[in-house]
């Protein structure tokens, strides 16, 4: 056996990893509304640069959302076929929770935060201290104007939608708001790790 399959087709980036003790090989990519047409060569691809079939691997994480509804059904199907077919585990992971868990080591309180369209923001906070993982308070949509309202104090902005919103935050929260490098697909290295 080999490592766990990770798919992660939340957002408008699309990736696959093997993860075995740490990310093996990543294969990521930049979506065009289309992860339903990528997905599948991307997997296949991964899996034939180390000579794997499916019923070799460990196992199979998947990012569950928030996200889009589309490219969430593509990532989860894709993922339950292949578990399913392989007779391997399959552990769902929130896309927010791992793109937070990321930067665990870096602030004691960490907001991530998605694009959820019509001026709305898919956000959760989580407090990291020592070996200690809390989630703050549970996942939920607000609008951009509620979601600023409701920050204060010193927080680690990450996610696809800290970059949309961090004049905002910055006029809110000043020297107290801090932001992440911006890249999207970090968060995988966390992600199985939750």
């Amino acid at each position: 056996m080999t490592g766990y399959l990770i798919i992660d087709t939340s957002t408008r980036y699309g990736a696959v990893g093997l993860w075995d003790g740490g990310i093996e090989r990543l294969n990521a990519w930049r979506s065009h509304n289309n992860h339903t047409a990528e997905l599948m060569p991307a997997v296949d691809a991964l899996l034939q640069a180390d000579a794997i079939l499916p019923g070799e691997l460990m196992g199979i994480v998947v990012a569950i959302g928030p996200g889009g509804f589309s490219a969430l059904r593509t990532g989860l199907g894709v993922a339950k076929g292949l578990a399913v077919g392989g007779s391997l585990p399959l552990v769902g992971v929130s896309s927010l929770e791992a793109s937070a868990y990321t930067y665990r080591n870096a602030a004691a309180r960490i907001c991530a935060l998605l694009p959820a369209g019509r001026q709305t923001v898919a956000w959760s906070t989580y407090a990291s201290r020592g070996d200690s993982w809390r989630v703050l308070n549970e996942e939920r949509v607000s609008s951009c104007e509620e979601f600023l309202a409701l920050q204060e104090g010193q927080t680690l902005f990450c996610g696809e939608g800290a970059g949309d919103l961090e004049t905002q935050l910055l006029d809110r929260l000043g020297e107290s708001a801090l932001f992440t490098d911006t890249t999207p697909l970090s968060r995988l290295v966390g992600a199985a790790e939750i």
